[in-house]
């Protein structure tokens, strides 16, 4: 992962304290919205950040999934409302290891246990006429590799009852834990077809983060449709959670033009998709409007073989 600014990592902090899950707590009480984690200023900019900072160094990754991991961690760490007991806890059976907790808590409000699954996830949309809701299996990964029904069935049907294996009964009274209460924060962005009907998906929050794809020859006539000063800037991955915002700088920043030809070049062998945002100027600085993903012109056509459509 590059190396965050510590402004980077504020944003990063307030956008997991404040976006909302995709899945609506309605289908399933199990998924929760993130609870009110108080971090003051100082913590994140002072002695706080150089703690992160020293987390995510010994992390080694360049995973945002870890990248998020740690965040949530952290932000426990220094949590008014909860005890972070465990974290990435593995479950073994027989030298076969069946799963991890990802978060072991006690609430200090009410003294009751939780074991905590976390997920940021980011699914592309395929065209639909189903209403008025898509089948959860119609949200791909840009990678191909990630359908949005095997992440939520898998985490719905094996990580959240890790607890309830004798493996993982014995791991939580190693630790004098005889029950936990169980909860899924899954967050992430849902990016829509900028041509095609594409309804939302079945039992996700109307209040999801979300954006648009479009294959790369649609590029330039949906980019002539803009209105006003804009620039726009391919974002690494380790940059996908929060609004960009940055220094206005000519090297990194793309015209419309310029990322047209770009992503010409960057897609034409297949490569992965790109994700884009769109800012504009205010006081030196630039900041997202919108963000979207540029894919290859067979992606979708691939993504509808992987969701075997």
């Amino acid at each position: 992962m590059i190396r965050l600014s510590h402004q980077q990592i504020a944003r990063d902090v307030q956008w997991l304290l404040s976006s909302p899950s995709v899945i609506n707590p309605d289908y399933d009480a199990r998924f929760i919205c993130p609870a009110t984690c108080p971090v003051h200023n100082d913590q994140i900019t002072g002695s706080g950040y150089s703690e992160l900072v020293e987390i995510l160094r010994q992390r080694r990754s360049h995973l945002l999934g870890i990248y998020y991991e740690s965040l949530w961690q952290y932000i426990l760490r220094h949590s008014e409302d909860y005890q972070l007991i465990a974290c990435n806890l593995q479950i073994q059976n027989n030298h076969q290891t069946l799963g991890e907790f990802d978060l072991i808590l006690k609430s200090l409000k009410d003294e009751v246990f939780i074991h905590r699954e976390l997920a940021v996830k980011y699914y592309l949309g395929l065209p639909s006429h189903t209403h008025p809701a898509s089948p959860w299996h119609h949200w791909i990964g840009p990678g191909l590799h990630d359908r949005m029904d095997k992440k939520l069935n898998h985490m719905l049907h094996h990580q959240i009852r890790l607890s309830k294996t004798l493996a993982g009964q014995r791991a939580l009274n190693a630790l004098d834990i005889s029950g936990v209460e169980t909860e899924i924060l899954f967050q992430g962005y849902l990016f829509y077809p900028v041509t095609g009907i594409c309804p939302p998906p079945k039992d996700c929050s109307v209040y999801h983060p979300r954006g648009h794809w479009l294959p790369v020859s649609q590029l330039s006539s949906w980019l002539k449709l803009e209105e006003g000063e804009v620039c726009y800037l391919p974002l690494p991955k380790s940059l996908w959670l929060s609004s960009y915002r940055g220094l206005s700088d000519a090297a990194t920043h793309l015209s419309g033009d310029k990322l047209i030809k770009r992503l010409q070049l960057q897609l034409s062998n297949r490569a992965r998709p790109q994700m884009v945002v769109r800012c504009h100027e205010k006081e030196g600085e630039l900041c997202e409007n919108s963000r979207f993903f540029v894919v290859p012109d067979d992606w979708e056509a691939r993504a509808r073989m992987a969701a075997k459509i």
